[in-house]
């Protein structure tokens, strides 16, 4: 199942832990209807202050209504649209858009860089995620999501009939054009994503 490879939102955000990106993305989700297939990423943005980023690639045009909505909900941080499609070798923010904010921070140009390139990102929001729920195959996780491949942290390989026990928590990340989900050993046959639910006040209660 490929993920969603049009046009692409890059927004640089204050939030300096992932716990805030999460809340702040659940909320856009409740505010805004995405289409199925967008994807949806947490960059982390190593400057003079760590903060993260967000990316949301679509796999067609944006509509007027649906940019507005976007830009209502997000709009006071930077952001940018790039008409480019991921994987091509238009250069970022040639075909830019939308410019919102009075400065397009350096999270916008990393996340549009690291989605174009798929060479980094965490999905918080991608094709098949919300099938990911409870123990599954790892060739049906495989078959049914966006998720290429696994990798065992530690080395060693993952046999395509061994479940993956999901937590209903999954974040892959893109690597080397990619999205590509570590999980660690969970039992005999069984694995479990690296990155385990950390709920917190903010966004526990959802």
């Amino acid at each position: 199942m490929n993920p969603a490879t049009g046009p692409v939102l890059a927004i640089d955000t204050p939030l300096t832990t992932l716990a805030e990106a999460e809340h702040s993305l659940f909320g856009l989700g409740q505010a805004v209807v995405l289409p199925a297939d967008a994807l949806v990423c947490t960059h982390e943005v190593r400057d003079a202050a760590p903060h993260y980023a967000f990316s949301i690639t679509f796999s067609g045009p944006v509509s007027e209504t649906l940019r507005a909505r976007l830009i209502e909900y997000l709009g006071d941080w930077p952001m940018m649209f790039d008409a480019g499609p991921v994987g091509s070798d238009v250069p970022v923010g040639s075909q830019l858009a939308v410019g919102v904010g009075s400065d397009l921070g350096v999270g916008v140009s990393q996340a549009l860089d690291e989605v174009r390139r798929r060479a980094g990102g965490r999905a918080v929001r991608f094709p098949g995620r919300e099938a990911l729920t409870g123990s599954l195959p790892i060739a049906a996780v495989l078959a049914d999501s966006a998720i290429d491949r696994m990798t065992l942290l530690g080395g060693g390989t993952i046999a395509p009939d061994w479940q993956l026990t999901t937590r209903d928590f999954v974040r892959p990340r893109w690597q080397q054009g990619d999205l590509v989900l570590a999980v660690m050993p969970a039992g005999s046959g069984t694995v479990a994503p690296f990155e385990v639910p950390n709920p917190t006040p903010c966004c526990g209660g959802h």
